[in-house]
């Protein structure tokens, strides 16, 4: 998340929707210091992957103008995003279901000649949600769990309202940006540039899916999909 109050702007950082990227860009406006999610206190309440409404939250408590700011995120391909999730959480280790998965993997499958890694996402992707637990791990692994949830998950408010001016897909985001930093003002607008940080190697995402978790990840990121014009191998 990034917050400037010179320029009135808030990005909301949905993991793994290249938010690593638009973060480092943003780096020189920001006006607040983030702490780790297990660090969070009320006179520290911001962290990297926080909501919407709990932020919305923490400017009422502080007197400061929410309608002011102009607020935004980037979403990204959900079949492409889950086996980002999946890449990274490896790269870090595995944390509780994906730890789960990755062994019955590696047992079932090395001896078949069969990637491990590819057999063990599918079994991962039958348990992730689209909101609460999402992507598993414990409560302050808030990348891994919000990693899978759908936009409106992540941006709305209990009632459904979604609390952001605007969605940038990911992949719109190269041309997005320095529109948008004419628009809010930022100095240099043409140094506004995606820069591709945080980036993990695996194979092109739809060799991951078989049809049936291709399937599964369609149904359950419909909206998602569907408001956002995405399809598989795209």
């Amino acid at each position: 998340m990034r917050i400037s109050h010179r320029y009135k702007f808030v990005f909301f950082s949905f993991p793994k929707a290249g938010s690593s990227s638009v973060r480092l860009v943003l780096n020189p406006y920001t006006d607040i210091k983030l702490v780790r999610l297990r660090q969070v206190t009320p006179e520290h309440p911001f962290y990297d992957h926080m909501l919407p409404v709990e932020l919305k939250a923490v400017f009422e408590q502080r007197g400061w103008a929410w309608d002011e700011y102009y607020k935004f995120i980037t979403v990204r391909n959900p079949w492409a995003r889950l086996v980002s999730v999946y890449a990274a959480i490896l790269d870090r280790g595995f944390p509780g279901r994906v730890r789960d998965a990755a062994n019955w993997a590696s047992k079932r499958f090395r001896g078949r000649g069969l990637d491990p890694d590819i057999e063990g996402f599918r079994a991962w992707v039958r348990t992730v949600e689209t909101s609460g637990a999402g992507g598993g791990g414990k409560e302050h692994h808030g990348w891994r769990r919000k990693g899978t949830w759908s936009t409106s998950a992540f941006v709305c408010d209990a009632s459904g309202k979604e609390l952001v001016d605007e969605v940038i897909r990911l992949e719109d985001a190269h041309e997005r940006l320095p529109q948008l930093a004419l628009q809010l003002k930022l100095p240099n607008p043409e140094s506004v540039r995606l820069p591709h940080k945080n980036r993990h190697e695996h194979a092109h995402y739809s060799a991951y899916y078989d049809d049936a978790t291709a399937a599964l990840v369609a149904d359950l990121y419909a909206e998602d999909i569907s408001r956002f014009h995405y399809r598989f191998g795209g």
